[in-house]
C-alpha cells in the first residue's frame, strides 16, 4: 500500500500503470509502475521535513513557481551567454548516456535546439560543493541570479546543475549518490523510478570493472532502457517502480540511491540541486556502498593506471612508429 502525505494526511489509492509490451525490443515502459506521490505542501517546515527524512520519490506540484529567478531563465536568457558549455547527443537508441560530450558556445546550442537538433545539456554545474560558484562547465555567471531554495541548507549542496533540451530527450538508467531536487521551468518530464533495494536487478557496473570506471560509468546501469538486453530481461521485467509526470512549475524529489530514467518532452529547461543527506548511514546500503568504494578507493588508481597505459603506448609509437598501431 502506498500513502500520500498531504495537509490532511489522507491515504491515497495505489494506482498501477502497466503497459503491455508491444512487438519489438523490451523497453522500460513495459514494466508495472505505481504513481509517484504528488504533494501540495506549501510551508517551508513541511517541505524541509519531507526532503530530509523521506525515502521515496515525490512531486511537489507548483512549488518551483515560488522561485522568481526561473521566470527569466528562458531560452532567450541563455542565448545572451558568451561562454561555451559541454553538450551531448543521444546514441542510436535515442538515449543520452552521459559519457561523451563536446563543448560549443551557448548561443550556438540554443540556436540549434530551436531548429530541432537533438542536443542536451545535462547536469552541467553552476554551483559546487557547499553552494559555491563553479567554473567547471562555463556556467559560473549563472550563480549570481540562481536562487537557492530554503528547503535545505546551502552548506548541504553538493552541486546545482543546469538541464536544457530540445525535446524527446532521454537519460540513461542511473542513480545519484545524493538527494536530487529538480525544478522544472519549462517543458514536461516523465520520471521512472526504482528503489535502491532493486539494485541487484538493475545491473550496475562492478567496482572491479576498471574500463567502465575509467569511462565514467560510475552511476550507470548496464541496462539500455529503450532496448533492454535479453540477458537482463528475466529479472528486470519483475521490477515494480514508480512513474510520474513533472510539469513546468513542479519540483521532483528523488532520494539518494534510487534508480531513475527520465524522458523530456518539448523544449525543456530545469535546474537541479544535489543535496547531501542528513542520514549518515546511507553509505552502508547498495548502491551507495559501491559508490563509496568507487569514489574513495577505486577511481584514483584506475585513472592513474589508464594514464600510465596511455603514456606507455605513446612512447612506443614514437620509438616504433611502424609497429605500434594507432
Amino acid at each position: 500500500m502506498y500513502y500520500s502525505i498531504n495537509s490532511t494526511h489522507r491515504q491515497s489509492i495505489k494506482i498501477d500503470r502497466e503497459c503491455k509490451p508491444e512487438d519489438g525490443p523490451m523497453k522500460i515502459h513495459d514494466l508495472s509502475f505505481a504513481e509517484i506521490e504528488r504533494i501540495n505542501f506549501k510551508t517551508v517546515d513541511d517541505i524541509q521535513s519531507l526532503m530530509s527524512t523521506a525515502r521515496r520519490p515525490m512531486i511537489f506540484e507548483g512549488l518551483a513557481n515560488q522561485l522568481s529567478f526561473l521566470e527569466k531563465w528562458d531560452l532567450s536568457f541563455f542565448e545572451q551567454m558568451e561562454s561555451s558549455v559541454p553538450v551531448q547527443q543521444p546514441e542510436t537508441d535515442g538515449v543520452n548516456y552521459f559519457f561523451k560530450y563536446f563543448a560549443i558556445p551557448m548561443k550556438e546550442f540554443i540556436s540549434r535546439i530551436k531548429s530541432g537538433d537533438n542536443l542536451y545539456i545535462g547536469a552541467r554545474e553552476i554551483l559546487g560543493e557547499g553552494g559555491k560558484p563553479s567554473g567547471k562547465d562555463g556556467l559560473a555567471s549563472l550563480a549570481d541570479s540562481l536562487e537557492v531554495p530554503n528547503w535545505f541548507k546551502r552548506e548541504k549542496i553538493r552541486s546545482a546543475n543546469l538541464w536544457i533540451g530540445a525535446g524527446n530527450n532521454k537519460t540513461l538508467l542511473h542513480y545519484d549518490p545524493w538527494n536530487s531536487i529538480q525544478l522544472l521551468r519549462q517543458g514536461q518530464k516523465e520520471f521512472f523510478v526504482f528503489r535502491n533495494t532493486d539494485t541487484r536487478n538493475l545491473h550496475p557496473f562492478s567496482v572491479f570493472n576498471f574500463k567502465a570506471l575509467y569511462q565514467g560509468k560510475v552511476l550507470h546501469s548496464k541496462i539500455r532502457p529503450m532496448t533492454v538486453q535479453k540477458r537482463y530481461q528475466k529479472r528486470f521485467k519483475e521490477l515494480k517502480g514508480f512513474r510520474g509526470t513533472v510539469n513546468a512549475g513542479d519540483v521532483v524529489f528523488i532520494p539518494a540511491g534510487y534508480w531513475h530514467y527520465v524522458e523530456s518532452e518539448g523544449q525543456n529547461i530545469g535546474v537541479n540541486f544535489f543535496v547531501h543527506s542528513d542520514d549518515q548511514t546511507l553509505h552502508r546500503i547498495e548502491p551507495l556502498r559501491s559508490y563509496w568504494i568507487k569514489d574513495r578507493i577505486m577511481l584514483h588508481p584506475v585513472r592513474w593506471l589508464y594514464r600510465l597505459k596511455y603514456n606507455f603506448f605513446q612512447v612506443l609509437r614514437k620509438v616504433f612508429p611502424k609497429r605500434v598501431g594507432s
